[in-house]
């Protein structure tokens, strides 16, 4: 029993990964944003981006099963170290750009909880506020 609840945490545990990677507050806050904007005549634009992030996490999926290295490691071996370097590279762009947009995200979530409210005092927001009274009414 213990034994095939690991296997399936074993299975588990890279989806939830994947799943953390590809739906994070960026995602959240571009389609937001872009909902809000455009309204419900930019829906194609959600509907492509979905096909299209599948695809990509699929491959991803099967590269991993397929090949015994890593992705840079079987390019490095068909198509020489110069080749392996590009792409870790212009991988490693991506992910720092796409991290960078989470990060954005949640800064601009935050955001209305440090507003200024005229006072010129920092962390003055209304929102900050009410989790300090929150926090005094459940220690008290």
């Amino acid at each position: 029993m213990i034994g095939r609840l690991n296997e399936l945490i074993g299975k588990i545990g890279p989806t939830i990964i994947v799943a953390a990677v590809v739906l994070g507050p960026g995602s959240i806050l571009t389609s937001s944003r872009v909902g809000a904007d455009f309204g419900f005549p930019a829906w194609f634009v959600l509907a492509l981006s979905t096909f299209l992030m599948i695809g990509m996490v699929t491959l991803a999926a099967r590269l991993g099963v397929t090949y015994e290295r890593s992705l840079c490691e079987e390019l490095a071996a068909r198509l020489g170290r110069g080749a392996s370097l590009f792409v870790g590279l212009v991988l490693f762009l991506v992910v720092a750009l796409f991290q960078s947009s989470n990060n954005l995200a949640i800064i601009a979530g935050l955001e209305p909880l440090v507003e200024d409210i005229g006072d010129g005092r920092p962390l003055a927001g209304t929102g900050v506020r009410a989790l300090w009274f929150f926090w005094l009414s459940i220690s008290l």
